[in-house]
């Protein structure tokens, strides 16, 4: 049976806890990646992600709702260090783990990758990109999930009703809506009666917002930032009878995490994490 150490990075890149923040986060943009490592003497102590640097907040800021992502408070002022946000309660796997477990603990963990240990020390990386590609190409499984992603519906797995915005919103409240909602992704909507589809806004799009301001020293995004200036107005789309193949042959070509479910209307969303329990039924 396939294992994760066939299709995950080896040698993946890591940072040390004592790294700027800044220069983290340039890492992530400059390779094109979600998620570091950080090591101290080659072995794993947590994990920084994209969506770490989202939950930065100055100290003293009063956070709206509530999240199972609470927020880190930074002294404003002082330099932001990778281990100041990064994720302590790190999830490793053993490079023996077969992929049904790997999508498993990314579902239950709300994660998107896993460091690959022997002995204790980092020796890869497994991404929920690994996996998609993996079972778009078919895997040496019993249960290949391959198969059923080829005829299984779209509907089947999406998320419906989606969480919305508007273009003239501002990205502060687009970002306080998914830490309260605990997603990644808002349907950007014009509603006059009916809901006209105008974009896509991911945790990544507010991300880039954050770029070029105080963020990186404890701030949060900057009320006069619209969602319109920031989202993703190239809709990628499926119907909600297409086949989970479809879905995640998108998601793969455009470096996306998800896509929205469309026919004569927004009808719901899929995302990578429902393409991982697609994978987990088969297990």
């Amino acid at each position: 049976m396939i294992t994760v150490e066939e299709l995950g990075t080896i040698n993946p890149i890591t940072v040390d806890d004592n790294t700027p923040l800044e220069i983290a986060a340039e890492i992530l943009k400059c390779h094109h990646i979600h998620h570091l490592p950080v090591v101290a003497e080659n072995r794993a102590i947590g994990m920084l992600s994209a969506r770490d640097l989202l939950g930065v907040v100055p100290k003293g800021t009063r956070q709206k709702g509530r999240s199972n992502r609470p927020a880190k408070s930074i002294n404003a002022g002082r330099t932001v260090k990778v281990g100041d946000v990064c994720s302590s309660n790190l999830v490793t796997i053993p490079c023996e783990t077969t992929i049904y477990r790997a999508a498993w603990l990314m579902i239950q963990h709300k994660i998107r990758s896993l460091p690959m240990v022997r002995d204790n020390h980092v020796v890869g990386m497994l991404t929920d990109t690994d996996l998609l590609r993996a079972c778009m190409i078919g895997v040496r499984c019993p249960k290949d999930p391959t198969e059923h992603w080829r005829h299984c519906p779209v509907a089947e797995y999406m998320s419906s009703p989606v969480w919305k915005t508007e273009p003239t919103d501002s990205a502060l409240n687009a970002w306080m809506m998914m830490r309260e909602r605990d997603v990644r992704h808002l349907a950007v909507v014009r509603n006059n009666g009916l809901d006209l589809v105008m974009g896509i806004l991911s945790d990544d799009d507010v991300l880039e917002a954050l770029r070029g301001t105080s963020a990186m020293d404890g701030s949060v995004p900057t009320a006069t930032i619209q969602v319109a200036e920031i989202m993703t107005s190239h809709v990628v789309s499926v119907g909600k009878y297409d086949k989970l193949t479809q879905a995640a042959e998108k998601m793969l070509s455009h470096d996306i995490a998800a896509v929205l479910v469309m026919d004569a209307c927004l009808e719901g969303i899929i995302t990578r994490v429902d393409l991982l329990k697609a994978i987990v039924k088969m297990g």
